[in-house]
């Protein structure tokens, strides 16, 4: 495959990672304690839920392409998540700005801080992530349901940070709203590797 392959794979993971994300905050979202969260946990949530897809993205791309390509879609993936992420901060950040006050002044200074989010942040934070989940196999629920799959350990993962680690309910919620990641990314390969053969992709 050949560089405008990359990028258009490229540019459409990152659509699937982002889209998902959405989808599984807009799900969890509807039950009542999720509506209740705070303002700082719904970004510790949102983090590590874009992370944890970035990280299934890049075991999905090892084993479905050569070291090379696999390698080129994801360098530019993570420039596109870190740009669209920065774009969204930004808006973010000149809402607070056309309010600020000196009241709320300590308050944008750490929003600019805390909320800072550039592809070097993304890769660091991935490499930690790769450490920490890549011990976890990719499987479905069976007879034991989630119990040592990848999507279990990042539901409690993030009950964890959220103070929940031991509500199952809430477990169960966040892994399955990740699970589904497989079939987005699976359905997404499919129509790219059929135009790339097809020689249409553009």
């Amino acid at each position: 495959m050949n560089n405008k392959n990359a990028d258009v794979y490229s540019e459409v993971f990152t659509n699937v990672i982002i889209t998902h994300a959405k989808s599984a905050f807009a799900s969890l979202g509807e039950t009542s304690f999720f509506r209740d969260l705070s303002e700082n946990d719904w970004k510790v949530v949102i983090k590590e839920f874009v992370l944890f897809n970035i990280h299934f993205c890049d075991r999905m791309l090892f084993s479905w392409y050569d070291v090379e390509f696999r390698n080129e879609v994801f360098d530019k993936i993570i420039i596109h998540i870190g740009t669209t992420l920065d774009e969204s901060r930004e808006k973010l950040l000149d809402n607070k700005l056309n309010s600020i006050t000196m009241e709320s002044f300590g308050e944008y200074l750490g929003a600019l801080r805390d909320d800072l989010i550039t592809p070097d942040w993304l890769l660091r934070e991935f490499n930690q992530r790769t450490r920490e989940y890549g011990q976890y196999e990719i499987k479905g629920a069976d007879e034991n349901g989630l119990a040592g799959s990848l999507f279990l350990e990042f539901g409690k993962k993030v009950a964890s940070l959220i103070g929940r680690d031991r509500d199952g309910i809430i477990i169960s919620l966040i892994s399955f709203s990740v699970s589904t990641f497989i079939d987005a990314m699976s359905s997404a390969k499919k129509l790219l590797d059929i135009k790339a053969k097809n020689k249409t992709v553009d």
